[in-house]
C-alpha cells in the first residue's frame, strides 16, 4: 500500500478552504484513505504546526481547533 505523509500545507488548505484546487486535491486524498487504497501519516511536527498557525495567523479559538483538528 502506498504511503503519504501529509504536511502542513496539506491540513490548512483542506481547513480553510483558501486555494480550491489544493483544497480539493487533499479532499481526494482523504477520500482515498478512508476507502483504504492509500495510506496517510501525519507527524505530531505538522499537527503542532498547523495548531499555531491557525491560533496565531488565522485568529481561530482553541474549540475551533480543537474541533477541526481534535478525535
Amino acid at each position: 500500500m502506498t504511503t503519504y505523509l501529509l504536511d502542513t500545507n496539506a491540513i490548512l488548505r483542506f481547513l480553510l478552504k483558501d486555494i480550491n484546487s489544493q483544497a480539493e486535491e487533499v479532499r481526494v486524498y482523504l477520500k482515498k484513505a478512508e476507502e483504504g487504497a492509500i495510506l496517510l501519516r501525519i507527524t505530531s511536527v505538522v499537527v503542532a504546526e498547523a495548531v499555531y498557525v491557525l491560533f496565531k495567523l488565522y485568529g481561530a479559538t482553541r474549540k475551533d481547533i480543537y474541533q477541526k483538528l481534535g478525535p
